[in-house]
């Protein structure tokens, strides 16, 4: 009995973490996002739950379903070692910004007041707002190696990890470097290079490609999408969806029924 309680545990936590790890991909195709920029804290306390997303800033990350406006505000760190931090909340709530700390071997990064640049809201305030967001963006500096795996811990309650294909992050960086010669070169010829230069200096995608899963049928509204409120903060995608019935991405929703059905037809009740 202990034996088959056992494999019935196993089947559990294994379905809880395909849970989990489909919110993850919902917001990385909503987002446009590569999955090595894309890193993400589920944290519970206090009868509150907050999620805190972390986006790694590079050229791919301009390059996303990303909105100008944040676009703007984050492209010039990029090259920096920063990473964005993202926080949401359903019902709102408070957390601690010291409470966030990345680790690499001995290197220990904090959230020092004076490393933390906010972009949306008041970050270090503490306050998550319902269904609002609140961004900043933190320099981690030379004591981080994106390149290498790294730890993202909320205190002592959750941890996850990141490492960034910094190769891609070349690739994209001369790809683009090549194609805005280019352009320039183009503009130059056609009398149009003071607005090619005024696009370059913004150094953002003004528009690009529909996104998300309304691209292809705008009069077809979306299905129940528990993460569409998050990731319209991101991209946009998806406006119309009102689906006051879904539970607003809670990272482990799609299997908060089935887990414990399952659980309980396994074990005869």
């Amino acid at each position: 009995m202990t034996r088959y309680l056992g494999l019935v545990a196993v089947l559990v936590l294994a379905l809880a973490i395909g849970a989990c790890a489909q919110s993850l991909e919902q917001i990385l195709a909503q987002t446009g996002l590569d999955p090595d920029l894309v890193s993400m804290l589920t944290v519970e306390q206090g009868g509150q739950k907050f999620l805190l997303v972390f986006v790694f800033i590079d050229e791919r990350t301009l390059e996303s379903n990303v909105r100008p406006e944040i676009a703007q505000a984050i492209a010039p760190y990029v090259g920096q070692n920063a990473v964005m931090i993202w926080a949401y909340s359903e019902d709102g709530a408070s957390f601690d910004p010291g409470a966030i700390w990345f680790a690499q071997g001995e290197a220990l990064v904090t959230l020092a007041p004076e490393l933390v640049v906010p972009i949306a809201g008041d970050f270090l305030s503490g306050v998550i707002p319902g269904m609002t967001p609140v961004a900043a963006v933190v320099v981690l500096g030379e004591a981080i190696d994106p390149a290498q795996p790294f730890e993202i811990h909320y205190g002592d309650l959750v941890m996850a990890s990141m490492a960034v294909n910094m190769a891609l992050a070349q690739a994209e960086a001369t790809a683009q470097a090549t194609a805005q010669a280019e352009a320039t070169a183009q503009a130059q010829a056609t009398g149009e290079a003071s607005a090619a230069a005024e696009v370059q200096a913004q150094g953002v995608v003004v528009e690009g490609e529909p996104c998300g899963p309304c691209a292809e049928a705008e009069a077809e509204p979306c299905g129940c999408d528990p993460c569409s409120w998050l990731t319209a903060w991101w991209s946009n995608c998806c406006p119309e969806v009102a689906c006051a019935d879904c539970d607003p991405c809670d990272p482990c929703a799609t299997g908060g029924f089935i887990v414990p059905f399952l659980l309980l037809l396994l074990l005869g009740l």
